[in-house]
C-alpha cells in the first residue's frame, strides 16, 4: 500500500476563514508537553509585547500537561483544547502563521 503526503486543499481551504477581527493569530495545534517546548509562547508573547506590538493573539488547540502553566504565563492567548478534523480544518486557516517547534529544544524559563 502506498501512502502518499499531502493536503486537503477542500478542508484547508481559505474560503474557510472566517475571523472577525484584524488581530495577527500565531497558531500551534499538538500535544501541550514540555517536550514540545510550548512554553516558547511565553517568550514569544513578552518579545511582541516589549516590541510594541499589540494586535495580535495567540491561539492554542491540544491537551496537555503543560496547558495550566501556559494559561498562567499568557495574557493574550485562546485555548481550544482538543479539535474534530472540521474545526481542526478551520483553526488552521484562521492563522496567521502556524508555529511548530522541534520538539528536541524546549527552552527553560
Amino acid at each position: 500500500m502506498l501512502m502518499r503526503r499531502g493536503v486537503d486543499a477542500a478542508a484547508f481551504s481559505p474560503q474557510h476563514r472566517r475571523r472577525t477581527d484584524d488581530a495577527f493569530v500565531i497558531g500551534y495545534i499538538g500535544r501541550l508537553m514540555p517536550e514540545k517546548g510550548v512554553r516558547f509562547f511565553a517568550m514569544l508573547e513578552r518579545f511582541l509585547e516589549k516590541a510594541g506590538v499589540r494586535n495580535f493573539r495567540i491561539f492554542i488547540a491540544g491537551w496537555g500537561r503543560e496547558e495550566r502553566w501556559l494559561r498562567a504565563h499568557l495574557r493574550n492567548a485562546e485555548f481550544q483544547g482538543i479539535l474534530d478534523p472540521e474545526a481542526l480544518g478551520r483553526a488552521y486557516v484562521n492563522m496567521d502563521v502556524f508555529v511548530l517547534r522541534p520538539h528536541a529544544v524546549a527552552p527553560r524559563l
